[in-house]
C-alpha cells in the first residue's frame, strides 16, 4: 500500500507542471502588448466616460480604485464574450483588446457590496473604441457544467 502511495508522487509532480511558466508567457504576451498599448491610449476623459456609463447600470455605488488595465480580465472576456463558443475562434484579436477595471462599493441590502466593473475596448490605431460595459458577475468563469 505505502510503494503506490510513493510510486504516486511522481506522477502527481510530473503532470502538476503542465502549464510551464514559458507557456504561461506565450498565453499572455498578446493581453500583455494590448494593456501596454491601451495604458498609453487611456485618458481621464476615457474612463470618466467609462465610469458614468457603469454608474448608469449600478445605482447607488461608488468608484473605490482607479481603473487600470487588467490582463485577467481581458483573458476572461475572450473567453466569455470575445471568442466563438463552438470554434474558439477570437471575434477580436488578442492583442487589441484592452479590459480596464476598477473597484466599486455600494449598499446591498443593508451590507456594504463590492465588485470589480469594468469597460473593453478594441485598439484601432491610435484610438480606443468601446465594445462593452463590464459588470462585476462577467468577471466570473462557471467551472461545471449540467
Amino acid at each position: 500500500m505505502r510503494v503506490r502511495g510513493w510510486l504516486a508522487v511522481p506522477a502527481v509532480l510530473a503532470l502538476s507542471g503542465c502549464a510551464s511558466e514559458e507557456a504561461i508567457r506565450r498565453r499572455d504576451a498578446p493581453y500583455e502588448r494590448a494593456s501596454v498599448r491601451g495604458g498609453e491610449l487611456l485618458t481621464p476623459a476615457i474612463t470618466e466616460a467609462c465610469r458614468d456609463r457603469l454608474l448608469e447600470r449600478i445605482k447607488d455605488m461608488e468608484q473605490s480604485t482607479a481603473f487600470a488595465p487588467s490582463v485577467l480580465g481581458a483573458r476572461i472576456m475572450m473567453l466569455k464574450r470575445y471568442s466563438d463558443f463552438f470554434t474558439g475562434e477570437p471575434k477580436v484579436p488578442a492583442d487589441q483588446l484592452l479590459v480596464i477595471v476598477a473597484q466599486f462599493r455600494g449598499p446591498s441590502l443593508g451590507l456594504k457590496q463590492k465588485g470589480t466593473f469594468g469597460c473593453s475596448y478594441r485598439i484601432e490605431g491610435d484610438r480606443l473604441v468601446l465594445l462593452d460595459v463590464l459588470l462585476s458577475g462577467d468577471f466570473y468563469i462557471q467551472r461545471g457544467y449540467i
